[in-house]
């Protein structure tokens, strides 16, 4: 199963360039799950002004849902992870998506090679 991440699930939705070809294919093919926090971090980027999207967060979701992508709640076991990760990244939702993919046994889809350093999974 494959999680994935915050700029998969944009460039997903936005028909993205970005998107590798082999990205593309595995989110419409295989088994997804996008995770709640991607929302949060969308809605603060787009808070700041460093994101402008044609869609809502509530018609994301919903796009998702369509595609059979389920939106993964927060688990509490994650935040124990979280707090003994080492801090080879910062970003706290990154974070929190290595540690649920790490619950989870989920491969991540990310360009970020940052996530490498950790003791998940990651294609791109």
């Amino acid at each position: 199963m494959y999680l994935l991440d915050t700029h998969t699930i944009i460039w997903y939705l936005s028909k993205s360039s970005g998107l590798t070809n082999l990205a593309l294919k595995l989110i419409e093919q295989q088994n997804c799950v996008a995770h709640i926090v991607s929302f949060w971090e969308i809605a603060v980027k787009v808070s700041l002004g460093k994101l402008l999207l044609n869609a809502s967060i509530a018609e994301m979701i919903d796009e998702l849902k369509q595609q059979e992508i389920e939106i993964l709640p927060v688990n509490i076991h994650a935040l124990e992870i979280v707090q003994n990760l080492p801090f080879h990244h910062r970003d706290p939702f990154d974070r929190l998506l290595i540690a649920e993919a790490l619950i989870y046994n989920l491969t991540i889809i990310s360009a970020d090679t940052n996530l490498d350093n950790y003791k998940v999974q990651r294609i791109w």
